[in-house]
């Protein structure tokens, strides 16, 4: 029936997989590593050397990071705790956006907002995904406002910029990879004007 409703309504990948969630019919979850960088996403990510790349789980948490990756973003795998989700730094630290020019802050937000609503269908340990939630909920006034738009959307390909603090802005385009589970996915930025990253980060 689910399948029948999520066609008649021309659900999109992510809306469907959220209704499924909602009527109690997810697939079973792997029980693995949940930190574990799946294999395949891991030999990509070492075959890039010219672009920054980092792979991260549905929730945000930043498993691996390139050399580039790290140029840019500085190293996103230290956080403990909730803190490790990029979606929870976003809306509760307010130096997590310092790197991120200020006018591509609101769609940033809407698009992570939409985010967790889809990883939360995915996330293989709920518990931490509807206490982050739950979080978010009670402390950030942004996130309950995006909330209630009911968006549901994994980010698949988007764009972004960041304030370098030798090349100064840089307009990214982002492509995403997902692992065969759909547990984790790789980020690819590469300059939305054409030039190598390589020689903007090292250059300035």
């Amino acid at each position: 029936m689910a399948w029948a409703l999520s066609r008649a309504l021309d659900l999109t990948i992510d809306e469907r997989d959220h209704l499924f969630h909602l009527i109690g019919h997810n697939p079973p979850q792997q029980t693995e590593d949940l930190d574990r960088v799946d294999p395949g996403l891991r030999r990509v990510l070492h075959a890039l050397d010219g672009n920054p790349a980092m792979v991260m789980s549905n929730l945000a948490h930043t498993l691996l990071q390139n050399r580039l990756a790290l140029a840019l973003f500085g190293d996103q795998t230290h956080y403990t705790g909730l803190a490790r989700s990029g979606y929870f730094r976003w809306f509760l630290t307010p130096q997590e956006r310092s790197i991120y020019p200020a006018d591509i802050h609101a769609a940033q937000s809407a698009t992570y907002a939409a985010a967790v609503r889809a990883a939360a269908d995915l996330e293989p340990d709920p518990a931490e995904a509807e206490q982050m939630i739950a979080t978010l909920l009670a402390e950030s006034a942004e996130f309950r406002r995006l909330w209630d738009n009911h968006e549901v959307r994994l980010c698949r390909q988007e764009t972004t910029s960041l304030l370098h603090p030798t090349a100064g802005r840089v307009d990214l385009d982002c492509e995403v990879v997902f692992s065969h589970d759909r547990r984790q996915r790789m980020l690819v930025f590469t300059a939305r004007n054409g030039k190598d990253l390589r020689d903007l980060i090292t250059s300035g």
